[in-house]
């Protein structure tokens, strides 16, 4: 619920990222894969949709872990450590996540 545009403008605001200043980086806890399926021509990396306790939902992308979409589960348990940004395609604009590492945990 906490991943608004109010937060990707102040983001923004906070460009240009580079090697001194690095991009900001958040951990998600106590968050459920609610949908997910391997995109690109290989099927190298996964788009999810995560919801939180309050049910707000948002995509994520994880580049390069296709590989691994046997972990993954509906309703799975999960923290993530990410970034958070935009994802402009087809003249559509929408907040994006994107998980550069994960876990899975029961709970």
């Amino acid at each position: 619920a906490d991943i608004t545009w109010d937060l990707v403008e102040q983001l923004i605001a906070l460009q240009p990222f580079g090697e001194k200043h690095p991009e900001p980086q958040f951990l998600l806890e106590d968050i459920r894969l609610k949908d997910y399926k391997t995109v690109g021509s290989t099927g190298k990396h996964v788009r999810l949709v995560l919801t939180d306790v309050t049910g707000a939902t948002v995509r994520a992308i994880a580049f390069g872990v296709g590989s691994k979409i046997d972990q993954f589960g509906l309703n799975k348990s999960l923290r993530a450590v990410c970034t958070i940004g935009v994802n402009e395609w087809n003249g559509q604009r929408e907040i994006q996540v994107t998980i550069n590492q994960f876990e899975f945990y029961e709970v």
